[in-house]
C-alpha cells in the first residue's frame, strides 16, 4: 500500500499496520482489547480493514455472531473518535438482478450493521479493460444523500504506481449500473 499513498501525497509517518504475524492471524473478536489501546496509543483516527469477513472467524456468515463481532467494533470506533472502514468485496453479477447492496458477499448483517455503505463500480461492468469507475453512498442512515463520484483508475503497471484520477461528480450511480441500467433512478 506504500506505493499508492505516496503516489497521492500521503505521509508514510502516519500508517500504521499491525503486525500480528507472530501469534497468528487477528481476530476482531478476541482481539478488540488489543485493537483499541494501539488505537488509543497511535492516536489513530483511521482504521481499515480489508476483508472485515477475513477477520470474523467462526461466524459462519451467521448473521447473530457477526453482529456479535461488529457491534463491539463500532463501540471502539466511538469510544476512540476513531473512523473505521470496513472493506467487503461483492460477488459476480449472474443473471438475477439485485440491489447495489444485495451483492456484497457474506451474511446480511455485513450491511444491516452499517450505518453508511460506499460501493465502487466499473462504467462498464462487462469490459475488463475499463478503467472508469462510480463510487456511490448505497445506504445511509447518517445523512441525506451525497453525490456519486467520477474516478479512473490508473492502468495496472507493476513498473510504476499511477494515482487515482478524480472526474467530479457522476451522472450515474452504483445503484443504477448494478441494476443495468446506468441511469439514475427518478
Amino acid at each position: 500500500i506504500g506505493p499508492r499513498i505516496l503516489s497521492h501525497g500521503g505521509d508514510l509517518e502516519r500508517v500504521h499496520v499491525l503486525d500480528i504475524t507472530k501469534r497468528g492471524s487477528l481476530n476482531l473478536q478476541d482481539d478488540l482489547p488489543m485493537i483499541e489501546d494501539y488505537i488509543r496509543a497511535h492516536q489513530i483516527k483511521l482504521v481499515i480493514i480489508d476483508p472485515v469477513s477475513a477477520y470474523t472467524p467462526n461466524t459462519n456468515r451467521n448473521d447473530e455472531r457477526i453482529r456479535d463481532v461488529l457491534g463491539p467494533l463500532a463501540g471502539v470506533a466511538e469510544r476512540t473518535g476513531t473512523a473505521i472502514l470496513n472493506v467487503a468485496h461483492t460477488g459476480k453479477p449472474g443473471n438475477v438482478k439485485r440491489r447495489a447492496v444485495e451483492r456484497i458477499l457474506g451474511a446480511t448483517a455485513y450491511v444491516a450493521i452499517h450505518r453508511v455503505i460506499w460501493m465502487l463500480a466499473s462504467t462498464e461492468p462487462d469490459d475488463e479493460q475499463c478503467r472508469d469507475r462510480v463510487l456511490s453512498v448505497v445506504k445511509n442512515n447518517l445523512a441525506p444523500a451525497a453525490d456519486s463520484l467520477a474516478l479512473s483508475m490508473p492502468s495496472y503497471d507493476p513498473e510504476s504506481v499511477g494515482a487515482i484520477k478524480w472526474n467530479g461528480v457522476s451522472d450515474v450511480s452504483v445503484s443504477a449500473i448494478y441494476a443495468g441500467s446506468g441511469l439514475l433512478p427518478e
